[in-house]
């Protein structure tokens, strides 16, 4: 009987420009085929995607499968889908059950973030598990992998400082767009939000702490819009507005809409007293309205952070300590669940990880 594993392969901001991770920003029919594809070569028992703007990774849970295959199966349909050549040298591979998961925790913990300790990424791994559940394909190892990383996680927060003062992208994003405010004496400056995904439900979060009196928001679907709005007191732009770049009022503008490469390059946009951030992957802005007005991209605020202050420093080495004892505590389990299988016992029942989905 061939043993299951679990296999990573992933493009980061570590290995990448934001440019070349675009190709690999799927949508969720192209995530769907992409599985299809590599069913088509490996026994695939189990697969998680983790996509955002910093990174596009897979785990997988197969018994025949190997990371080098898996890269290929990728870069192929990428390259088909775009109808371009890409490098296949920008990933990082893992061959072991090991090495896979702690991976998986140690980006959970923000270790492995652009910037250093950010929150966000946890909620967008419990985003990716819960997509995994929805489709049947959480695996046995993958789904408890998924229970190690989120008690990790929970340990690191109760247990630690590390977490204490970290700065979202969120957050920096907010305070760039407050200094360019102060620096251009504007009163009562006019910001609009484009987008309702993850990164949009972040900034939300820190508009209480960044006080703007003239707040709005946009997104393709209008009763979302609505939702946001109601929810945080915020005025509505039409869509019609965005897709047309009937956007000069506003001295700020923060889009983070998905699969919707230089939706604002109308040169008409080319005046001063504006910035831009770009949290998207592919950009939503077009270089071109650079020419007068700032643009941060992802990769732009991510430079402005302070990577590590002091407490978080302090807490690494401890943070690193909890994930290689759950690490190895998960690796106890596997070696017993594959004894378990060679001598056909009934398979184990594990615990499903709802417990560990809630916000920490």
């Amino acid at each position: 009987m061939m043993m299951k594993k679990l296999l990573y392969i992933g493009i980061t901001h570590e290995t990448s420009k934001a440019s070349e991770r675009a190709f690999y920003a799927f949508t969720s029919s192209e995530k769907e085929r992409l599985i299809t594809a590599l069913r088509l070569k490996i026994n695939v028992e189990g697969i998680a995607i983790l996509s955002t703007c910093n990174r596009m990774e897979l785990y997988i849970e197969t018994s025949n499968g190997t990371p080098e295959i898996i890269k290929d199966v990728l870069v192929n349909f990428a390259q088909t889908l775009h109808n371009t050549a890409l490098n296949k040298s920008l990933f990082t591979l893992h061959h072991t059950t090991a090495a896979t998961v702690k991976h998986l925790a140690t980006v959970a913990s923000g270790l492995k973030s652009s910037i250093i300790g950010d929150k966000q990424i946890i909620t967008q791994i419990r985003i990716a598990y819960k997509e995994a559940v929805a489709q049947n394909r959480q695996g046995t190892l993958l789904e408890r992998a998924f229970q190690a990383v989120f008690k990790s996680h929970k340990r690191i927060t109760k247990e630690t400082l590390y977490f204490t003062g970290s700065t979202s992208t969120s957050y920096v994003t907010l305070k760039l767009v407050k200094d360019y405010f102060n620096a251009n004496n504007i009163e009562n400056g006019k910001v609009l939000l484009i987008g309702a995904g993850d990164m949009i439900q972040d900034i939300l979060k820190y508009l209480k702490k960044i006080q703007f009196s003239n707040v709005y928001i946009s997104n393709r679907t209008h009763i979302k819009a609505q939702e946001i709005a109601e929810k945080y007191q915020l005025n509505i732009v039409n869509w019609d507005d965005v897709e047309n770049n009937n956007l000069e009022d506003f001295n700020a503008i923060i889009s983070a809409v998905s699969n919707r490469k230089n939706i604002m390059c109308n040169t008409k946009l080319n005046q001063t007293n504006r910035i831009y951030l770009d949290l998207a992957v592919p950009f939503n802005v077009s270089d071109s309205l650079g020419v007068v007005n700032p643009i941060y991209n992802i990769e732009d605020i991510s430079k402005e952070v302070n990577k590590v202050n002091g407490m978080q420093n302090n807490a690494i080495p401890v943070v690193e300590n909890i994930i290689n004892q759950e690490v190895k505590s998960y690796i106890t389990w596997v070696n017993n669940y594959n004894n378990r299988r060679l001598k056909n016992d009934k398979p184990y029942k594990f615990i499903e990880a709802k417990k560990y989905l809630s916000a920490s």
